[in-house]
């Protein structure tokens, strides 16, 4: 499809068009200017919007408060690791939801026994421990992670949420600046996922991005496909930075979570403008 007059106008009243792809590609006819935003992020972008610090020791959290968990299991021939990583999901002022990265479980895998098994009792434990819900697990289930999906739906309970990198993009809403459904936005699952983490941060959603996650989030870079964007391979990553993006992964996995369970990217607003999310609307 041809980017036409609507999406102009909605981008460019965007306060993000600035670093908008799709935007510049197709206003000014060149992507943004060189170390701008040629990437998921960049770490100008991660130091402005705060990506790196802590709702907690803000105290900004308000009201009631979830976990959230995100697995990238360990599959691939090059040794990528099995990364758990936590988070907490929570009202914000104007009733935004934020999440904050927490903990982060590197899962090790024992030769010798079925490393299904292996990864999906380490996991439900560490939930377990953690007091989570079955529905506040989100899990990678590219290539073996399926089989590991099955077996924590049956060791602990249906409801997880079954994430496919390779899949087409969802039908979830962008944003509320943008209510197109993802799949018009991104050109695969695996866009959506890696971009909405960005769109979290620059809202002012998301806090606790370790370094190695900004590292990798700041490698990876986008290309247009017609009107949509799409990240590049995962094997071109990996090149760069010698091994699989598997807390940036993780961290996907987390907040797309937390995005079927309730949270919306919301953009600033200014005044008492109050947005309330389905979550906090439902307490």
């Amino acid at each position: 499809d041809l980017y036409g007059r609507e999406d102009l106008a909605r981008d460019k009243s965007s306060p993000t068009a600035e670093t908008s792809v799709l935007y510049w590609s197709n206003t000014w006819g060149f992507w943004p200017p060189v170390g701008l935003f040629q990437t998921v992020m960049t770490e100008a972008l991660v130091m402005q919007h705060s990506g790196m610090g802590s709702f907690a020791k803000e105290g900004r959290f308000e009201g009631r408060t979830f976990m959230v968990a995100g697995l990238d299991p360990s599959f691939t021939e090059d040794g990528d690791g099995c990364i758990l990583r936590f988070g907490t999901v929570g009202e914000l002022s104007q009733g935004k939801l934020g999440i904050e990265l927490g903990e982060r479980v590197k899962i090790p895998i024992k030769v010798g026994e079925d490393i299904y098994y292996q990864i999906a009792q380490r996991t439900v434990r560490e939930c377990r421990d953690r007091g989570l819900e079955p529905r506040h697990l989100g899990i990678d289930t590219t290539s073996g992670g399926k089989g590991v999906a099955d077996i924590v739906s049956r060791e602990w309970g249906v409801g997880v949420n079954r994430v496919g990198f390779g899949e087409v993009a969802s039908e979830i809403t962008v944003s509320t600046e943008d209510w197109r459904p993802a799949r018009d936005v991104y050109d695969d699952r695996g866009t959506e996922l890696w971009y909405q983490v960005r769109e979290f941060m620059v809202s002012g959603q998301l806090r606790g991005l370790d370094r190695q996650s900004v590292i990798e989030f700041t490698k990876r870079e986008i290309e247009q496909r017609g009107r949509k964007i799409k990240v590049e391979e995962k094997r071109i990553v990996k090149k760069k930075i010698g091994h699989s993006p598997d807390d940036a992964d993780a961290v996907a996995i987390l907040v797309d979570t937390a995005r079927v369970n309730g949270a919306i990217a919301v953009p600033q607003v200014s005044g008492s403008d109050r947005v309330v999310s389905p979550w906090v609307s439902s307490a």
